[in-house]
C-alpha cells in the first residue's frame, strides 16, 4: 500500500516552534511594510519622488520623507489581528539612504 503524504495543515504545524507546557504553538507572522502597512506608492507620488521614467528617486528619500510616510488604510487593525495569531516581525529591503533605517 502506498503511503500518502501528510495533509498540508499537519505538515505546516511541524514547522512551528515546539509546544511547551505554558505556551501553545504559535505561528511567526512576517509582514512586509511597503504596500501592506506603509503606503510607499501614494507617498512617493504625492511628494514627487518618481522620475519621468517611473523609477523612484532613491537619493531624494531622506529621514523626513521616510518618517512621514502614511500608513495604509486598515494597517493598525491588520497589525493588531496579526499579533493575536503569533509574534510579528517586519520584513523590508535595505535602502542605501542615510535617512532610512531599514
Amino acid at each position: 500500500m502506498k503511503r500518502s503524504l501528510p495533509d498540508p495543515a499537519r505538515a505546516a504545524a511541524r514547522s512551528f516552534p515546539a509546544r511547551t507546557k505554558k505556551t501553545e504553538r504559535r505561528a511567526h507572522i512576517f509582514i512586509d511594510l511597503d504596500g501592506v502597512l506603509a503606503d510607499f506608492d501614494t507617498h512617493a507620488l504625492n511628494e514627487g519622488k518618481y522620475a519621468a521614467d517611473g523609477k523612484v528617486k532613491w537619493n531624494e528619500l531622506d529621514y523626513k520623507w521616510w518618517s512621514s510616510m502614511p500608513p495604509c488604510d486598515g494597517a493598525k487593525e491588520f497589525y493588531d489581528a496579526a499579533c493575536k495569531l503569533g509574534p510579528v516581525k517586519f520584513l523590508t529591503a535595505p535602502v542605501l539612504s542615510e535617512g532610512c533605517f531599514s
